[in-house]
């Protein structure tokens, strides 16, 4: 039997814990965002993108280094303490005012094989591992690559304990919809980066010489005969120059911009961002303009899930309903379209099919509510209170079903013809038309009623550019750009296509430190 949300008082703050917590593992919350100067100055120069970029003519300040990070987040700054042990000059450039970036929200990191997990006598078996998430990626990730990063892993927590990171646990992540059942995840100390991880990779890799410029973002690659030299940035002083032997672009994907969400797809009316403000794309931006990297964000992956109502204060609760379960969905043409419990196993999943609609809703009823909250007072006044303020104008209740339809401009006949054959599978405990198991096949007939409409809220994005095994970006004809690398969620086109698949907790982040470190240790190669 498939599992079914318990949404009592209890089990309501732990799903609702897991269900922003879990997809911070990619990332960080909004309202953990440090600094806003450099997202502001970032949020301006999305709106001047262009095809080409030309040399500032009013540089005010020049740097030299061996390695130029624009990034200073989990990737960045696994990159600066790396390069600068590798005995690197490096300077990081981070948009906002302190390094940390999604960093501070991540809760901790895959590994296997590391010591403390000998130390707590779990074995985790590789081969295992891999086998669960290329079949969960539909064989879309590029297997040695994966493999890679698993074989790592292990020797990364053990690399990250020495530098100073603090840990506090080894245990599973199989939460909802996280389908993880390997002691693997290595929680940082606190349960979160700004406590366990942030500090005190922002201490080493000063101590072993990286230089910080904050609130400063990368504008455009220096680039001379097909080689990357550096990077011209901007702060509150002006342009500045960074002439570098190697450039890693660490600097958190494109979940903000949206130019490249349109280009992908979206309809940005359609997203609210619970990620960095200042994930613009700047870098694989740079990469493709200046660098002519290879352009595959036509398979780039996000960390998203459906939601409805505001965020704040009640995010939780509307990110739980919206994991499936009884509930039925349609699209805009009133069609349902799918088993609605598929986010049971995978939250990332939710979001599959219903990108293949313009819009997509859910239709429940207070018996249904109620027994996923289990009649709880508290939870059905938070609820109300949600109807009641309507932001988005995406949540609407009403005493009969038939009076629903016309405030979201659904077809009022289509939409009492999906609910009605909805309800008879219901009363037949057989699901037809897509198989949703008979426990969750409920029949919505007591009212008051609710229908509701999906909106994305959007984390991180993955991939963008094309980066080989070393992490070098690949140009149209798939040769490294000498001189320019991918860390962090920008190199995650070889590990998640179309698909974050989530099912490895902390699997992003574990990519986050190899890739940081691969870069790093490529670049000092490619110097050398």
């Amino acid at each position: 039997m498939k599992e079914m949300l318990s949404l009592d008082r209890r089990n309501f703050l732990k799903a609702a814990a897991v269900a922003t917590a879990s997809i911070a593992a990619a990332g960080s919350l909004a309202a953990c965002s440090p600094g806003q100067q450099g997202a502001d100055q970032a949020k301006d120069a999305q709106a001047s993108d262009s095809d080409t970029a030309s040399a500032p003519t009013d540089i005010v300040e020049t740097y030299d280094a061996d390695v130029c990070i624009i990034g200073a987040g989990s990737s960045g700054l696994a990159a600066a303490v790396q390069s600068g042990l590798n005995g690197n000059k490096t300077i990081v450039l981070e948009a906002t005012a302190e390094t940390g970036g999604g960093a501070t929200g991540i809760e901790g990191v895959f590994g296997v094989g590391s010591k403390l997990q000998a130390e707590m006598g779990i074995e985790v078996h590789t081969g295992d591992v891999m086998n669960d998430e290329l079949r969960a990626s539909q064989f879309r990730a590029n297997g040695p690559a994966y493999r890679d990063l698993i074989t790592a892993s292990g020797p990364n927590i053990d690399w990250l304990m020495e530098q100073g990171v603090e840990f506090e646990n080894v245990s599973e992540y199989g939460e909802i919809g996280v389908n993880s059942t390997f002691q693997a995840f290595h929680w940082f100390k606190g349960g979160r980066g700004r406590t366990g991880y942030v500090p005190q990779m922002t201490a080493k890799a000063e101590e072993v010489g990286a230089e910080f410029l904050f609130n400063t973002t990368g504008e455009s690659l220096i680039v001379e005969d097909g080689v990357v030299k550096g990077v011209y940035a901007a702060n509150s002083d002006g342009h500045i120059q960074i002439n570098a032997k190697a450039v890693i672009l660490a600097d958190g994907g494109f979940s903000a911009n949206d130019n490249l969400l349109i280009e992908r797809g979206f309809d940005p009316e359609q997203i609210v961002l619970i990620g960095m403000p200042t994930s613009l794309g700047d870098g694989l931006t740079m990469a493709m303009r200046d660098a002519g990297a290879k352009d595959t964000m036509a398979e780039s992956a996000f960390a998203m899930t459906n939601t409805v109502g505001t965020l704040d204060p009640m995010g939780s609760l509307t990110f739980v309903i919206c994991f499936g379960g009884p509930f039925l969905w349609v699209n805009e043409n009133a069609e349902r379209f799918v088993d609605e419990n598929l986010a049971s196993e995978n939250m990332e999943i939710q979001c599959q099919p219903t990108l293949n609609f313009e819009q997509t809703y859910m239709v429940f009823d207070q018996a249904i509510f109620d027994s996923l909250t289990g009649g709880d007072a508290e939870l059905a006044a938070m609820w109300d209170e949600q109807v009641a303020e309507n932001t988005n104008q995406d949540i609407y209740k009403a005493d009969k079903l038939e009076d629903l339809p016309e405030n979201l401009g659904l077809d009022k006949e289509a939409f009492m013809e999906s609910v009605n054959r909805y309800n008879e599978l219901c009363e037949a405990q057989d699901d037809k038309d897509y198989g949703k198991d008979p426990s969750l096949m409920v029949k919505i007939e007591t009212g008051p009623f609710f229908l509701c409409r999906f909106h994305y809220a959007l984390l991180v994005t993955f991939g963008g550019v094309l980066a080989n095994r070393k992490f070098e970006i690949l140009d149209n004809d798939k040769q490294p750009i000498p001189g320019l690398y991918a860390a962090g969620v920008n190199s995650g086109h070889n590990l998640w296509r179309n698909v974050y698949t989530i099912n490895v907790g902390g699997g992003a982040n574990a990519n986050n430190i190899n890739s940081g470190r691969g870069a790093a240790n490529s670049a000092t190669e490619y110097i050398g």
